[in-house]
């Protein structure tokens, strides 16, 4: 918990220069097995300097023999321009939070395991005369667990604020609109258990948003996981995130971590539980786009960290009111 609020605030601190978005998919391979899979990743990039650069990613690792792993990794890259700064060459290091579904050989018993790793990348990425942009990347990660992989990834990025190459920047918001530091916003969903069967139900959220600061928001809310079987859980949520606006603050990026205390009504059900009450880690991310000055939809994707193998993605589209 402590080096995620480190590297979030890292990410508040960070001078507003060029800042890049990447969807990226591609392979990957346990070179001790020899077994392969899907991959994909999502990447906020932001420059430090001419020849340096900060990420967060999330990254799937795909479906390897008895391992469904996925994480999030924040990484300080060294890069080098070339062709009149077209083609860019990096190289990154850092930090994987991992989340593993481990599936037994036989019968239907699972555990998620939650640890850390060392990611380490190169990229090649090309850019256009516009905002977009392709990258190149190899990703190697390795943990203590006996799973180590290596991935190729392939996609294309946008540059989320204006740079030499592209068009002006676009005027600033009114002062107006920038003390709507208020939100309120009612999401529908859907809940995905983090099992050998990715078990699913309807879920449901309300959730309030205060602006702190310049790049600092605070959320509380109340989720409703559904009823995917393995679970029926139900509580309270509240978070502190790291925001960043785009687009003359119609875009709006960010992501968070804090508690949820919540009801698990099939908690009794499993072995050695005594209660169904709950803390868990709740990590999220965010955009949200203005469309009217006080209107703007949203979505969150949230990872929900349990002690007890019951962990979820809860993924939720919403409608916000700011004032």
């Amino acid at each position: 918990m402590r080096r995620l609020f480190l590297v979030l605030f890292i990410f508040a601190a960070c001078p507003a220069q060029a800042q890049e978005f990447y969807f990226l998919g591609g392979v990957t391979r346990d070179p001790a097995s020899g077994e392969h899979s899907h991959a994909w990743a999502l990447e906020y990039r932001q420059e430090l300097g001419e020849h340096a650069a900060f990420s967060l990613s999330w990254l799937n690792e795909g479906h390897l023999p008895g391992h469904h792993r996925d994480g999030h990794s924040a990484q300080l890259w060294g890069r080098t321009d070339l062709l009149a700064r077209r083609l860019s060459l990096a190289a990154g290091i850092g930090p994987y939070r991992y989340f593993d579904t481990a599936i037994a050989e036989t019968g239907d018993a699972y555990s998620n395991d939650h640890g850390w790793g060392t990611i380490a990348s190169l990229a090649a990425t090309w850019y256009t005369q516009g905002r977009w942009c392709f990258q190149l990347r190899a990703n190697h990660i390795e943990t203590a667990t006996e799973l180590d992989t290596t991935a190729i990834l392939l996609g294309f990025g946008y540059r989320l604020k204006p740079t030499a190459l592209s068009e002006s920047p676009p005027p600033a918001p009114s002062e107006i609109e920038r003390r709507r530091g208020n939100e309120i916003a009612l999401f529908i969903g859907r809940t995905v258990v983090n099992s050998d069967e990715s078990e699913n139900a309807f879920a449901a959220a309300v959730e309030y948003r205060r602006r702190l600061g310049a790049h600092v928001d605070w959320t509380v809310g109340w989720v409703d996981e559904g009823d995917p079987r393995l679970i029926r859980r139900d509580g309270l949520i509240t978070q502190i995130w790291v925001v960043r606006d785009f687009e003359n603050d119609r875009l709006g990026l960010g992501v968070g971590i804090g508690p949820y205390i919540a009801v698990d009504k099939r908690r009794q059900a499993l072995p050695e539980e005594g209660g169904n009450e709950t803390l868990a880690t709740l990590v999220s991310v965010t955009a949200s786009y203005r469309f009217q000055p006080r209107w703007l939809v949203r979505v969150l994707w949230n990872r929900i960290a349990t002690d007890y193998s019951r962990d979820t993605d809860v993924i939720l589209f919403g409608m916000g009111y700011r004032f």
